[in-house]
């Protein structure tokens, strides 16, 4: 309501010129019930500002629709009154919002670009309750009515991310952003998009990480347009983390984590230490965190550290414990079968492993495993995220079936040299390879 009002005031201020003490102009008898129109709208404007009185509100739009009467080209005048109605119709949309949408078609012709549509107030005034559908039809009737309205597009952005739609939520993030260049919010809005989407595709159809790299691109404008905004720098630490960039995600976390100390931002920064090597420091970190939302995530960083130290049989118990009560998937699954060797456990016969897979891709990768099998899995890999886990799961059935030490490496260093950073099989095989008791 104040940046309304604001808007409001500076356009009857402008209207308003022969109106204060001392700017008095001595006028045709013709243009004084105008300009005494205008002075009382102004007051009475005021008045509800400085007092809520809404009865005030409706003095100053009647005081405005007369002075129109007398002035209906002054474009100035016309946007106070519809700014008026708007406000009036915010308050009780039953009574006004078909006098604002007449006034609206009308002024929208010659102020385009000035009018913040109806259908965008009809869709601040739902319940919190309403359907995402419906947000859907009003935000996708403002934009059509006012194509440059940019918080109407950036809001559309959210709801077709709701709706499971991230083509479309990319297209109205793009088209605030490009209004709003200097809003942080609506680049912030794009990066996110961005983000979602390499998680839809797993950013594995593409150029090697070209979606994350887009999502960076404009999360670091969002920082650079909110510097003190902890989320920003939280989430591009994430980004950087992603596509290998360590130190900048460490300068990123260390960032968020200053501006607020808290359990999401402290656990990227523990991951961020733990990237770059600095272990010792992560391990404080997420010791911090075992007790808290994120004790899954902590658990799982401790994992990786135990491991990295040669200490698989602790690593394979925090591994196990991070699942919670869930069942691991066949990846979990066969990682923390390797991790049970890796410490010198005996294991089940493979042909006995039984774990659900949800796809082909899946089966072929623990018929691989379990059997051997009599084909190539790196070569039935379609993109470098598969490729990665065929390289991962080639080296563990090496490993399993004769310790070559020499084979199982080479695998690993191509899931390293691969760097899809965010998935569980390049973190495990890092902490392999750095492990002193794999041969």
């Amino acid at each position: 309501m104040s940046g309304m009002k604001r808007l409001v005031v500076v356009a009857l201020l402008a209207l308003c010129w022969g109106c204060a003490p001392g700017l008095q102009h001595r006028e045709p008898a013709s243009t004084r019930p105008t300009f005494d129109a205008i002075k009382s709208g102004f007051a009475a404007y005021k008045q509800w500002q400085q007092q809520d009185d809404w009865q005030a509100l409706e003095r100053a739009q009647r005081s405005f629709a007369r002075a129109l009467e007398q002035r209906p080209d002054n474009l100035r005048l016309q946007l106070a009154y519809y700014q008026t109605l708007y406000a009036l119709a915010e308050r009780d949309w039953g009574r006004w919002h078909r006098t604002l949408q007449q006034h609206f078609d009308a002024v929208n012709r010659v102020a385009r670009y000035d009018l913040s549509p109806p259908a965008y107030l009809q869709h601040s005034l739902l319940p919190d309750d309403a359907s995402l559908q419906r947000r859907r039809q009003l935000l996708q009737r403002a934009v059509a009515q006012q194509p440059r309205a940019e918080q109407a597009w950036y809001v559309l952005s959210a709801v077709f991310m709701g709706e499971d739609t991230p083509q479309l939520a990319l297209h109205a993030a793009r088209i605030a952003s490009e209004l709003k260049p200097e809003v942080a919010a609506f680049a912030y809005q794009l990066g996110d998009v961005y983000d979602r989407l390499s998680y839809t595709t797993r950013d594995c159809t593409y150029p090697p990480d070209s979606l994350t790299r887009n999502a960076i691109r404009h999360l670091s404008r969002a920082v650079s347009l909110a510097p003190d905004d902890a989320a920003y720098h939280d989430h591009l630490a994430m980004l950087y983390s992603r596509v290998g960039l360590y130190p900048l995600a460490l300068q990123e976390a260390r960032t968020a984590y200053r501006l607020e100390a808290s359990d999401w931002n402290r656990d990227t920064l523990a991951r961020a230490l733990l990237d770059v090597g600095q272990s010792q420091a992560a391990l404080a970190h997420y010791q911090a965190l075992v007790d808290t939302d994120f004790a899954s995530e902590a658990v799982e960083g401790l994992a990786l550290i135990h491991g990295a130290r040669g200490q698989w049989q602790r690593a394979q118990t925090l591994y196990t414990r991070s699942f919670g009560e869930r069942e691991p998937d066949i990846y979990q699954y066969l990682i923390r079968q390797w991790q049970r060797a890796l410490g010198g456990q005996p294991l089940a016969p493979r042909a006995d492993w039984q774990v659900e897979t949800r796809n082909s891709w899946e089966a072929d990768i623990l018929r691989y495993v379990v059997s051997g099998g009599d084909f190539d899995l790196v070569a039935r890999a379609d993109n470098r995220c598969q490729l990665t886990e065929a390289h991962f799961y080639t080296a563990m059935r090496d490993w399993l079936e004769d310790g070559d030490a020499g084979s199982h490496r080479r695998h690993l260093q191509q899931v390293m040299d691969l760097g899809v950073h965010n998935y569980g099989e390049f973190f495990w095989a890092r902490a392999i390879l750095e492990s002193p008791a794999v041969d």
